[in-house]
């Protein structure tokens, strides 16, 4: 763990399910150097729930935002946490 890591929850609220939200999500974070894990809701919300550089999850967040092409995003609710270790990124079913 570095000085600036962190961890957050995120609920993704919106048209986020069925549209490639997932794996967008992912492809985004393992770009950042972002670990962690996505899945669906049963709410019909996605849950995020991630590590890595304050900096870089804060731009995460920002992209959640605009999402994929399909998907439409009303609010997200971000929560931070205390700082856990994750080895990799994964869509979790």
């Amino acid at each position: 763990m570095r000085i600036d890591d962190t961890t957050f929850e995120l609920i993704i609220i919106g048209r986020v399910q069925g549209v490639g939200y997932r794996a967008w999500a992912k492809k985004n974070a393992k770009n950042l150097d972002i670990l962690g894990w996505v899945k669906n809701a049963k709410d019909k919300s996605v849950l995020i729930e991630i590590s890595g550089n304050r900096k870089n999850i804060k731009l995460f967040i920002s992209k959640c935002y605009k999402g994929t092409v399909f998907s439409r995003v009303d609010e997200i609710i971000s929560t931070e946490k205390s700082f856990k270790k994750f080895t990799d990124f994964e869509i979790r079913y």
